[in-house]
């Protein structure tokens, strides 16, 4: 978390290094099988980086925000148990610096919401991440009102209380 910070801190300030590099950097490595973040906790590290850098500076770099928020949500559903709630984190916060979550990607977000809601064996941190994305990924939205975003996530929160 802090060389998040740091990181965020420096692109605020000014780096030589652009964040279009960096981030593209950043989501080639959680891409790949093969990389400096194979690691769980190099991977862990990377996502939530990613998160905090799409959250600070998304605006200035819109389709890398949508990308990252796509590869976070696949992430949301990773093999690996403990990438799954960082990756929910990340991408609560992705949706904050996104400027609008498209349709698709709302959509595949809620499928997999509803996964680790679900899931059996599904731990509480996981569950508790998750939950704790649906208002992000609802504040966040594109055309809220206009698709049934806003009744799958209260359903889904709903039935998390029970």
């Amino acid at each position: 978390q802090l060389c998040a910070n740091v990181l965020i801190t420096i692109y605020r300030r000014g780096a030589r290094t652009t964040l279009y590099t960096t981030v593209g950097q950043l989501l080639s490595w959680l891409s790949n099988k093969v990389s400096p973040a194979s690691a769980p906790a190099a991977k862990l590290a990377t996502v939530h980086l990613l998160g905090g850098l799409c959250a600070a500076h998304g605006g200035a770099m819109v389709s890398l925000c949508l990308d990252s928020i796509t590869l976070l949500t696949k992430l949301t559903r990773s093999a690996e148990p403990s990438v799954r709630p960082m990756a929910w984190a990340a991408f609560g916060r992705a949706c904050t610096g996104s400027g609008g979550v498209p349709r698709a990607a709302q959509d595949e977000a809620v499928k997999n919401l509803k996964h680790a809601l679900t899931e059996r064996g599904s731990t509480n941190e996981l569950r508790a991440a998750a939950l704790a994305a649906a208002p992000m990924l609802a504040a966040y939205s594109e055309g809220l009102w206009v698709a049934d975003l806003f009744e799958s996530l209260t359903q889904l929160c709903t039935r998390a209380l029970d």
